[in-house]
C-alpha cells in the first residue's frame, strides 16, 4: 500500500462542513439537567419552609384541612354485630388540627367594656361641641349630653384662651430676639412666623359665638361684636405683617426681619388695647 492508493480513497467534505464545524464549537455547551433538578429541589424546599413559617401561610393551611369539621356531625347509634353478638360502637372522632374549635363548643361570651378605674364620670350636662376651621379642630367640650346656654359661652371663652395661649407662645421667642434677649435665629422665626399666619387666621372664627351677658371670666369686650368688621381688619393687620415678617426671612434680610417683628408687636397690642380689658 502507498500514498498513491490513499490518494485515490480521499474525498472532499461537503460545502458548508468548516462552517458547520465552527459553530458546534462555538456554541455554549448546554446546563447539564442534573442541575436544573436540583435548582426545582431548591425551590420546593424553600417554598415548603416558608409557608410552614409565615403565619398567615399556616392559617390558610390550617382553614383548608379543617374546613370538614366545622359541619356538625351525628353520632351514629351502636351497632350490635350480627355474627359475635357484639356490640361496636362508633370511634371517636380525633380532636380538631391546628387550633380549630369543635362547632358544637360554645361560644366565648365577649365581657362589656369597663372604663379604667381613675376615670371621671360623664355628667350629662356637658356635651360635646367641636369648630372645625382648615386643618384645626378645636374641641370645646370632651363629654356627650345637652348642653346650656351658659355653658356654651363657657367653652367658647375656654377656646379663645386656648388660642391666645398658644399666639403668645409663638410670639413670644420673636419678641425677645427683637430686644436681642436671645440671639436672632432665621430658621426658628421662620417656623413661628409661619405658625402665627395660620393662627391668626381664627381669630373672627373663635369669636363668632357671642357671650354678651353671660358671667364668664373672660376680657373680651363687648365692641368685639357690636363692631365686627373693625374687629376682623384687627386680624387681617396681624395676618398681614406675619406674612410681611415670613417675605423678610426669606430674603435673608435682618434688619427687615427685626422691623417685621416690631410690626407683629404693634398689631397685637392695636388688637388688645380696643377689644381686651386690661
Amino acid at each position: 500500500m502507498d500514498d498513491q492508493f490513499l490518494q485515490q480513497l480521499r474525498r472532499d467534505p461537503p460545502a458548508g462542513f468548516a462552517t458547520r464545524l465552527k459553530w458546534q464549537l462555538d456554541r455554549p455547551a448546554p446546563a447539564p439537567a442534573s442541575r436544573a433538578r436540583l435548582l426545582l429541589v431548591f425551590a420546593i424546599f424553600f417554598g415548603t419552609a416558608f409557608a410552614l413559617v409565615s403565619p398567615t401561610a399556616r392559617h390558610a393551611l390550617g382553614a383548608l384541612f379543617d374546613s370538614d369539621k366545622a359541619q356538625p356531625t351525628a353520632t351514629p347509634p351502636a351497632a350490635v354485630s350480627g355474627a359475635s353478638g357484639r356490640i361496636e360502637r362508633p370511634r371517636a372522632l380525633p380532636p380538631p388540627r391546628f387550633g380549630a374549635t369543635p362547632a358544637n363548643s360554645p361560644k366565648p361570651q365577649s365581657l362589656p367594656a369597663q372604663a379604667p378605674a381613675d376615670a371621671p364620670p360623664l355628667s350629662p350636662e356637658a356635651p360635646a361641641m367641636a369648630e372645625t376651621s382648615g386643618r384645626y379642630n378645636s374641641v370645646i367640650s370632651t363629654n356627650v349630653g345637652p348642653q346650656s346656654p351658659q355653658q356654651g359661652a363657657a367653652a367658647a371663652v375656654e377656646t379663645r384662651k386656648g388660642l391666645f395661649r398658644i399666639l403668645g407662645w409663638v410670639v413670644a421667642p420673636l419678641a425677645a430676639m427683637r430686644v436681642e434677649q436671645i440671639p436672632l435665629d432665621m430658621h426658628r422665626a421662620r417656623t413661628n412666623a409661619d405658625r402665627l399666619t395660620e393662627l391668626s387666621s381664627l381669630i373672627p372664627e373663635v369669636f363668632r359665638a357671642n357671650t354678651q351677658g353671660f358671667e364668664l371670666n373672660t376680657r373680651a369686650l363687648d365692641r368685639i361684636w357690636a363692631q365686627p368688621g373693625e374687629f376682623e381688619s384687627r386680624q387681617a393687620a396681624l395676618t398681614l405683617a406675619a406674612t410681611e415678617l415670613d417675605r423678610a426671612i426669606a430674603d435673608n434680610d435682618q434688619a427687615a426681619t427685626l422691623a417685621a417683628i416690631g410690626r407683629v408687636e404693634m398689631a397685637c397690642n392695636a388688637c388688645h388695647d380696643g377689644y381686651r380689658r386690661n
